[in-house]
């Protein structure tokens, strides 16, 4: 008897073979996605933290005018502190490309043993052994295709200097090549990194003899805040930052705390959709053969025997595609942290891990294989307790419910079927609609990630209203500036600003440091978008912040706060926030610079031309000039750089469309089957194929409608949730959804109901209307 009913579990595998392998491939992609995701995640995480601690990368970085370099000590002399390099930090203009110059930080390395702190992984070449060498960052040296062996031309105070690059390194500190906190993602074409001995480099720097910053290194974390008062007190005018507070911290940070929850989400909800999926299949397929097992009850196949006969289907499903998309999970980590390591820290990390996170693929194998199993116990077990005299009748038709009586006068005709057919069945509909709302959650939770993206960054490009930004190695007359930027043949326009840090100070006491932007606000070359409060430099009695600064500190509108710099303190009204997705800068009109200082002093110049290249070549006359950045360069830089979360975020949506199309398929596909004599009837009355497909089509859309209604709140306020993970000190995103994502989105899901019902429909069309009929005789 159990050799016959293995028989009738391959003959129904072969019969539903469309329904069955639809579950498995959801099974088997949803295990895929679990298993790739979340371990993914964790490797990465460890990876980072192993890398910082074989590189001794800072907890902690103090940024000091020039002091002498004898000032290191006294952090050495902290208790908790391991080691400690003062060091010399230049900004360099770097000519490439004829006159181009880039921005080229020259760090020092202490001229007699390696660094202790913030140490380097030589990828290709050597370390520094001459006064003339440097190491180049390995993503900035891939960027632009310099190899170990050439000679670069750097210029430090109006001079040029020719440096051999003897190696290409990878630094923990620079994993995510930003410029600072306040412009923290990686702008390779115009930035860059390099390193070479102090003595050399203090000297063409005017600078022998000094620091301007000290990092530490103090892995007890438990110690953190004691050593971070102790440093502050310690260097009362330096500015202390944490690890997390630096460019490439907080970024790294920032996806630490934010792709963990995102890949959970994602990958667990599809797991239990594709979970939900082989219930809902196997749930009608019991029913649908009542008679059937009236019959094996006849035959004396017992009650126990029948639940295991049919809990085989679900064991199959889950077992085979749990083991499949365990296996591709763990390949397709690799994959992830691969396209992370090389999108984000330029290819290399020393000590990347990819080890399989068993405990984690266990659970995801379990979950498929527990849950697709027990899917069908309950329907199972209730069908098999019908005696065999009963099960082998007809089924008698149930009487119908008081929803799907409702007489509906005011719909059409085919309108009323649609509604009534969806409520004549609650359970199968709701069921859809519960599949259709756990597809349309991901869905709109990934177009939500996308618009807060979107909007975020394109808000940050739109407010710059020119197309470069050249930075001075000293202050200046703003006035002055302008005139001898003006000159360069292709200025069409100029405007001098103040662009530095200062300490700003809440009026309950809390500090924050970060970055002020001084410039005219009579034609101000930022078009910024306010969120709250007046319109940025519509007035010149206050200040505007970045709406990180609102969100870290809890600044409001009409709050007076403190800025400090320069030895001098300003206290000043907030008279509006602003969107700015990276940092949390204090934007200062120069009216109000004015009422400070007799002078406004400036240190940049935002140009606008149409001939950005020449100027950017000609630029280098301006003496004190450092770098020229084209903000076209940069915008296509921070857009390369989120390449990686655009497509994981198409990614996420897709496999929501995934879910909905598998689960409407399986619906109309068993719905159909267990009408198929009734179709065929309407079919045989004169009722036209257009008329079927309507009612079918309609009633997938009665139960899509209510999924979706459910699911597009839902997903958009997870998409906030999501969003707001990533946010940290130096980086935080306005959560938002367009109206044009809410409009693709529904169009799309129709797209998606119209594709799951087609092959339903034929199927329908191929029914043999004599069979049916013959079937119908008593």
């Amino acid at each position: 008897m159990l050799k016959s009913l293995r028989r009738k579990t391959l003959s129904d595998l072969k019969l539903n073979r469309g329904q069955f392998l639809t579950v498995w491939f959801v099974v088997m992609l949803g295990t895929a996605f679990y298993g790739a995701m979340y371990p993914a995640g964790v490797n990465m995480r460890e990876s980072f933290f192993k890398t910082y601690d074989e590189l001794h990368f800072m907890n902690f970085q103090v940024q000091m005018e020039a002091a002498p370099s004898e000032l290191a000590d006294r952090a050495r002399e902290i208790d908790g502190v391991q080691a400690v390099e003062g060091r010399l930090v230049i900004e360099s203009g770097l000519q490439l490309d004829g006159l181009f110059l880039r921005t080229l930080r020259l760090i020092s390395l202490p001229d007699d043993h390696e660094p202790t702190v913030n140490q380097a992984d030589i990828v290709e070449g050597r370390n520094v052994r001459a006064d003339d060498e440097i190491v180049l960052l390995k993503s900035f040296a891939d960027h632009h295709e310099i190899q170990a062996g050439d000679t670069l031309i750097t210029w430090i105070n109006g001079t040029a200097y020719p440096l051999k690059v003897v190696g290409l390194a990878f630094n923990a500190e620079y994993i995510v090549a930003g410029r600072s906190p306040a412009s923290p993602f990686p702008a390779p074409s115009t930035f860059g990194v390099a390193w070479m001995r102090y003595t050399p480099l203090a000297k063409a720097a005017g600078m022998e003899g000094q620091i301007n910053e000290l990092v530490i290194y103090a892995p007890d974390t438990a110690q953190e805040n004691r050593i971070r008062q102790a440093l502050s007190e310690t260097y009362p005018d330096g500015v202390v930052l944490s690890r997390i507070q630096t460019a490439s911290g907080g970024i790294i940070d920032a996806l630490i705390a934010g792709n963990f929850p995102m890949m959970v989400f994602f990958s667990g909800l599809f797991l239990v959709g594709s979970t939900v999926m082989t219930g809902i299949l196997l749930g009608r397929i019991v029913q649908s053969e009542r008679q059937r097992i009236g019959t094996m009850r006849a035959m004396g196949i017992t009650r126990r025997e029948l639940v295991q006969h049919y809990l085989t289907f679900g064991l199959l499903i889950g077992t085979t595609g749990g083991f499949v998309g365990t296996i591709l999970g763990y390949l397709n980590s690799i994959w992830v942290m691969l396209t992370f390591i090389n999108t984000i820290a330029g290819g290399t990390l020393p000590a990347f891990s990819y080890t399989p996170n068993l405990p984690f693929l266990l659970l995801g194998f379990a979950v498929a294989t527990i849950g697709s199993t027990l899917s069908g116990i309950y329907p199972a077990w209730i069908e098999s307790a019908t005696p065999p005299g009963i099960a082998l009748r007809p089924a008698a038709p149930k009487t119908p419910g008081q929803l799907s009586r409702l007489s509906l006068p005011f719909l059409p005709r085919i309108m009323r079927q649609a509604v009534r057919n969806t409520f004549r069945v609650p359970g199968r509909s709701l069921n859809t609609a519960l599949g259709v709302g756990l597809g349309a959650v991901m869905i709109f939770a990934a177009f939500g990630l996308w618009d807060t993206t979107e909007t975020g960054f394109g808000a940050y490009f739109d407010s710059n209203a020119f197309d470069l930004l050249i930075d001075m190695q000293t202050l200046q007359p703003a006035d002055a500036l302008q005139e001898q930027v003006s000159q360069i043949e292709g200025v069409e326009d100029v405007q001098a600003a103040l662009i530095g840090a200062v300490v700003l100070t809440t009026v309950d006491g809390k500090t924050v440091d970060t970055i002020a932007v001084a410039l005219d606000e009579t034609d101000p070359f930022l078009d910024l978008k306010t969120l709250e409060g007046a319109d940025a430099f519509s007035r010149s009695d206050g200040v505007w912040i970045g709406h990180n600064l609102e969100r870290i500190m809890g600044i409001q509108v009409g709050d007076t706060i403190t800025l400090s710099a320069l030895g001098q303190e300003k206290q000043v009204k907030v008279l509006g926030i602003v969107a700015q997705v990276m940092g949390g800068p204090v934007y200062i009109p120069r009216s109000l610079m004015l009422e400070w200082s007799p002078v406004f002093m400036a240190n940049a110049a935002l140009i606008r031309s149409d001939r950005a290249d020449a100027v950017r070549d000609a630029a280098v006359s301006l003496p004190g000039m450092v770098a020229v950045e084209v903000m076209a360069d940069h915008k296509k830089d921070l857009n390369d750089y989120l390449l990686f979360f655009r497509t994981g975020t198409i990614i996420f949506g897709f496999f929501g469309y995934v879910l909905t199309l598998a689960v409407l398929y399986n619906t109309v596909s068993a719905s159909l089957r267990e009408r198929q004599d009734e179709l065929a009837v309407l079919r045989a009355l004169g009722t036209s194929g257009r008329e079927i497909f309507l009612t079918v089509t309609l009633e997938l859309l009665v139960m899509a409608a209510i999924g979706i209604l459910v699911g597009i709140p839902i997903g958009r306020e997870v998409s906030f949730y999501l969003s707001g993970n990533y946010n940290t000190d130096i980086y935080g995103s306005v959560p938002a959804v367009t109206l044009p994502s809410y409009l693709i989105g529904l169009v799309s899901l129709l797209a998606i109901i119209l594709l799951g019902e087609i092959p339903g429909l034929r199927a329908v069309h191929k029914i043999d209307l004599g069979w049916v009929s013959k079937s119908q005789s008593i």
